[in-house]
């Protein structure tokens, strides 16, 4: 019997003291919020800029016992970084845009015009311009790649919106061929390509 209250007294004064040895500071920071740093009850962004101003001797403000979050008893960038981590963990992340807006829905892919069948003339003017794209593109000893058809439909995209002179270069670039007539040989090619299956 002697011996049970004997070691429950040691156990009270263990206790006791251990408790006894916190400083204020530390006592009161045990009820405290384990990285909320700046005393707001919260771990937040405002906590990640206390602790990185306390590093850099800026601020001398911060709860000591809640920064060290890894335990080590000292308070450095080991801490800050576990710091980062639970705040990005709390900060939700955007909800992704499950649906598109169809910016064509209320175009046609032939807009009711078939365009026309290319003709001599068209086939002829766009070789030329094929020819001349390559020859002023070629260097010697290097490969060159080019699309003339792309060029010329970004071409006739832009000559729909030219005039005057620069409207005039730009069909002479093409063969010469006016815009109305390049834009329905142009659309007749795009809508006559072939299937990707063949």
């Amino acid at each position: 019997m002697k011996l049970s209250k004997l070691l429950s007294s040691a156990l009270s004064l263990c206790i006791i003291s251990s408790a006894a040895a916190l400083s204020p500071s530390e006592s009161s920071s045990a009820a405290t919020l384990k990285g909320d740093v700046n005393y707001d009850k919260n771990i937040n962004v405002a906590d990640l800029v206390s602790f990185t101003r306390y590093l850099f001797g800026a601020d001398s403000s911060i709860d000591r016992f809640s920064a060290d979050l890894n335990g080590d008893m000292n308070v450095d960038v080991f801490d800050l970084i576990t710091l980062r981590e639970t705040v990005s963990e709390r900060i939700p992340a955007p909800a992704p845009q499950t649906t598109a807006v169809d910016l064509c829905s209320e175009i046609s892919d032939t807009i009711g015009y078939p365009g026309s069948p290319l003709t001599d003339e068209y086939i002829l003017a766009q070789t030329s311009f094929s020819a001349e794209l390559l020859k002023r593109l070629a260097e010697p000893d290097n490969n060159v790649l080019i699309s003339p058809y792309s060029i010329s439909q970004a071409l006739a995209m832009t000559a729909n919106g030219a005039n005057g002179n620069t409207k005039t270069e730009m069909e002479n670039a093409m063969g010469g061929i006016p815009v109305a007539d390049l834009n329905s040989y142009l659309c007749y090619q795009r809508l006559n390509q072939p299937d990707n299956d063949m």
